[in-house]
This record gives C-alpha cells, structure tokens and sequence, in this order.
C-alpha cells in the first residue's frame, strides 16, 4: 500500500486504523533506530513519504474528514512545517508534523494544549525551554517574573520524546534535514502565544497582527 494510500485509509478508518497501519509501527522502527542504521533510513523515508503525500491527498477529502492536512508559511512565503491532522486516539488528537525550518520569531512561544508529546521519527532539531515561574490556572495564561528564567538550551534527535506541556514555552533554533515527529496532543484549554522581550505574553493574533502575518491552518 502506498503512502498516501495508508494515510487515506487512516482518515477514514479512525483510531484503530491509525494505531495499526502507524503508530505502533512507527514507534517499533523509530526505537531500533538507535541501533539499526538501515532501519533509521526506513524510518525517515517511510515518514517523509507519508507527510508529503497526505498533504497532498487529504486535500480531497469531503469537508468535514476527521482528518486534514495544510503547510504553514512564513512571513517570507517559505514553508515552515506540514501538519497531518488524524482522528483522536483514547481523546487525544494526532498529528504528523514535517518540520521545514527553525523558529523565525526570536521569542520563544507556548502550546495551547494541557499536555503535548511529540516523539522524533527522523531528524531531529535543537530549541530553547523556558518554564514560567507559575500558571494562571484561572485565566490560563503563564504568570511570573519570566525575565528571571534563563533559556535552556537542549538538543533532540530521533527515538527522543519531546514533553510540552501547559505552561512551558520553547523556541526551535535549528533542525535537521528530513525531521517528521508524530504528537499526540491533550486537551486545547488555552490561547497561545509569544514571550515578547522574554517577559510579555502576546497572544498570537495580536502579535501576528503587528508583524503583518496572516496564520494558516489553524490548530488542531
């Protein structure tokens, strides 16, 4: 079955379809990986050939899939990462993500979810972290003095997890050629947005709106 074919059949199979026909086999090849260079290529391949031809099939799904598929572009035009979204797994939505780029925004920036797991199938990339001092539970925002949290600088390489959860801010600064990871994401219980002069946080239509960007896509 070819790529575009399996991810299709994933859109309108459901969950189970989707933990069959790439999750858990996803998962099996990206842990041997570490020690299988032969299967490592089969990984990245395998995950670069999915992405880019769902991008290009779900595009013909009737309105109302519980799949779709966009590319989100820069300011510049060019492209910055191509977004699978599937149906939900055990209430939390998946997504196949092929990362372009690096951050072009020198502020780190937040996630809109209670909770974020994405795991590196192929590539990898380094970011900046930052954890506010506290969260507003309330009003679901990051409280504190942020100017007083350093930046953390980690690196990411395929087989590693990366944990973003509500609250945490990050920045990717560099990343590697043929980068796919899959997430599974928690609840969207929050605005997201940018730590602008690494204290104030702007929500991201806001900030948008002053740099003239016009997002595409939407959220999962």
């Amino acid at each position: 079955m070819t790529a575009p074919a399996t991810i299709l059949g994933i859109a309108r199979g459901g969950a189970s379809a989707f933990l069959r026909a790439l999750a858990v086999p996803a998962l099996a090849r990206a842990l041997r990986a570490r020690a299988d260079g032969l299967t490592a290529t089969v990984v990245e391949l395998a995950a670069r050939a999915a992405i880019r031809g769902a991008v290009a099939t779900l595009g013909r799904l009737p309105k109302g899939s519980p799949a779709r598929a966009y590319t989100i572009r820069g300011l510049d035009g060019s492209p910055y990462l191509d977004r699978v979204v599937l149906p939900r797994v055990l209430g939390h939505r998946v997504v196949l993500h092929r990362i372009r780029r690096a951050d072009a925004e020198p502020w780190l920036h937040d996630h809109p979810w209670r909770t974020a797991r994405f795991l590196i199938l192929s590539g990898g990339y380094d970011e900046e972290r930052m954890t506010p001092c506290g969260y507003d539970e309330e009003r679901m925002t990051p409280c504190g003095r942020h100017s007083r949290r350093a930046r953390v600088a980690r690196s990411l390489r395929r087989g590693d997890v990366n944990r973003i959860d509500l609250g945490e801010l990050h920045r990717i600064t560099r990343v590697l050629p043929g980068t796919c990871t899959v997430g599974l994401l928690g609840e969207r219980c929050a605005a997201w947005g940018f730590l602008v002069d690494d204290r104030d946080l702007v929500p991201a239509p806001i900030y948008f709106a002053r740099v003239g960007y016009a997002s595409q896509g939407g959220d999962p």
